[in-house]
């Protein structure tokens, strides 16, 4: 039996209508001026093509690692590094496919970090409310 896995073909699907539809880079950066997409313009276009072609991502963090930086202006800084693991599901025969990807921000200090603490059971780390967004979401790279 040479019966093909159905996940590889949702996944395709998937980049075949990214690429039609595209995810414009709608938000700007005031500080620095730079223009770019942001995780939730991100996940509002490719949720429901996701459904459409009965795809599941099961996002994981694997590794966070953060570090204090300053900027070219001697302001103190965080830089969040993170290993992202992505299970891609057919939901229609079970199969599945991982991937792995880096991410990583940086972003300028304004207050001091609140303290806080998560259940030891949690299954994925949870950063405080007050750290980079970057620590809190993942970089998807599109172009």
């Amino acid at each position: 039996m040479n019966e093909s896995k159905k996940v590889y073909a949702a996944i395709h699907a998937v980049a075949a209508d990214l690429s039609e539809l595209g995810i414009e880079k709608g938000r700007k950066n005031q500080a620095q001026g730079f223009v770019f997409r942001g995780i939730d313009d991100v996940l509002q276009t490719l949720s429901p093509i996701l459904k459409k072609h009965k795809l599941l991502m099961l996002p994981t963090q694997i590794e966070r690692v953060a570090t204090a930086a300053t900027s070219s202006t001697g302001k103190p800084m965080n830089h969040v590094s993170v290993t992202m693991e992505y299970k891609f599901v057919s939901v229609e025969d079970g199969s599945e496919q991982v991937i792995r990807m880096p991410g990583e921000g940086t972003r300028a200090i304004r207050r001091p970090a609140r303290r806080c603490r998560w259940p030891t059971s949690t299954p994925v780390s949870r950063p405080c409310a007050s750290r980079s967004r970057a620590a809190r979401t993942p970089t998807i790279a599109l172009s």
